[in-house]
């Protein structure tokens, strides 16, 4: 079937030939000796080519033509070629040749088939298309559901606010796009229609829900805190994670409203360190900064040795308590954390000089039954850390590194001298 668009010239009869080989190398002399408007010309119609090699040799001259207005003219045709290879390719240039596409384009917003009116749209979302910001809004009010969905689209990734209203309408009659309306006035960014987006929370459909919450996301404003936590209990348990997030990105920004945060927020960030995505996880962790409950970092604690980089934010959180070995203690002893975390915190806490002089004496003897569990960089750490601090209730963390099967830290370890004398210790090691 012959491609739409123009008919193919006789430029170059070695274009037609039935070999491949013989089409190549007549693209490659068209390429050395025509003129850029020739070139455009004859390359345009090889997008539908049988040979596949050929159509992307002849898309990528397309594409950085000296002429692209007229490659974009000689292209643009191609978008309702009835081989769907040929079509998507047809686009991939246009989109590649940039702000000369946007005029070829424009017609193709009035076609008489709605896949093609469509495409046009789709592919004028990924170019500075807002000149044209009135014919895709226009597409609103199209017959076909799909190319109204492609004008929300095109609206939302051109930032064409003016739009706002309009968006706002088609919310309330059509249903179906809601989702699409409501990451159109997330991508609006501080000219979002807060009324909507809130509508969206309370939307009875998760995926209005979801949108919603990752348009909320995206805004910097104080006063959406109380928006996210007066629907944190509403929404559906697949959108409350981005809600979480972005309360917690919010008061973080904004950490005047932290003092105002309801209880009830602790056990939902609890939940949220199993979450499958790392950045909730350790958002959660963040959050539980500014609840610094015993209990609830026992049972963060818990949750530590699932990546490095939660067990980082873990961490610093512990490090916001007032004395952050006790629930350390706690949570080993008691069985939410794995006493092996609890060695390789606990070093952490004796390296930033987070344990008071109380703390020592249980410290050391977590370390010392399980130095076996640290790496040899934390044993070599811990070793230099017992010889600065030169306290006997780590006399027994040296016993275990001079028995460590490690060379450098059975080495280290064994020429260290310490001034103070061991003494009995007064703690219960059946508790470990």
């Amino acid at each position: 079937m012959p491609p739409p668009g123009p008919t193919r010239d006789p430029l170059d009869e070695r274009l037609q030939a039935r070999d491949p080989s013989v089409r190549y190398a007549a693209l490659d002399d068209l390429r050395e000796k025509a003129s850029p408007r020739v070139m455009a010309r004859a390359a345009a119609p090889l997008l539908a080519d049988p040979d596949p090699g050929l159509r992307e040799r002849a898309a990528r001259l397309l594409a950085t033509l000296s002429a692209p207005e007229r490659a974009a003219q000689e292209v643009a045709p191609y978008i309702t070629h009835s081989d769907i290879t040929a079509r998507n390719l047809a686009g991939e240039v246009l989109v590649d040749l940039g702000p000369p596409a946007i005029d070829a384009l424009a017609p193709f917003l009035r076609h008489d088939d709605p896949d093609v009116r469509k495409f046009a749209i789709d592919l004028l979302a990924q170019l500075p298309a807002n000149a044209l910001a009135d014919d895709i809004a226009a597409a609103l009010d199209d017959a076909d559901a799909n190319v109204r969905l492609a004008a929300v689209d095109a609206l939302g990734a051109l930032q064409a606010t003016a739009y706002a209203d309009a968006l706002r309408d088609l919310y309330d009659r059509e249903p179906l796009a809601r989702p699409d309306i409501i990451q159109a006035m997330g991508a609006f960014g501080e000219d979002a229609d807060l009324d909507v987006l809130e509508r969206g929370l309370k939307d009875n459909h998760p995926v209005v829900q979801l949108a919603s919450a990752e348009a909320l996301a995206s805004h910097d404003a104080p006063e959406v805190i109380d928006l996210l936590l007066d629907q944190l209990d509403r929404v559906n348990p697949m959108a409350r994670p981005i809600v979480l997030h972005s309360i917690i990105e919010l008061c973080t920004h904004y950490p005047q409203y932290r003092d105002a945060l309801p209880d009830t927020l602790k056990g939902y960030l609890l939940d949220m360190l199993a979450d499958d995505d790392c950045a909730f996880r350790c958002a959660a962790a963040r959050g539980l900064r500014w609840f610094p409950d015993d209990g609830l970092y026992e049972a963060m604690l818990g949750h530590a040795g699932r990546d490095e980089e939660l067990d980082m934010e873990l961490f610093t959180t512990l490090l916001s308590h007032p004395t952050p070995f006790r629930p350390l203690h706690r949570a080993a002893t008691s069985g939410p954390m794995p006493p092996s975390m609890a060695a390789t915190f606990t070093v952490g806490l004796m390296a930033r000089g987070a344990l008071s002089d109380h703390d020592y004496d249980r410290a050391g003897t977590l370390l010392e039954h399980h130095f076996d569990a640290l790496s040899v960089d934390d044993k070599i750490t811990t070793v230099g850390l017992c010889i600065q601090r030169d306290r006997p209730e780590l006399h027994g963390v040296m016993a275990a590194a001079r028995r460590d099967p490690a060379p450098q830290v059975q080495a280290l370890a064994a020429d260290a001298h310490f001034s103070s004398s061991a003494p009995a210790s007064s703690y219960d090691e059946r508790t470990l």
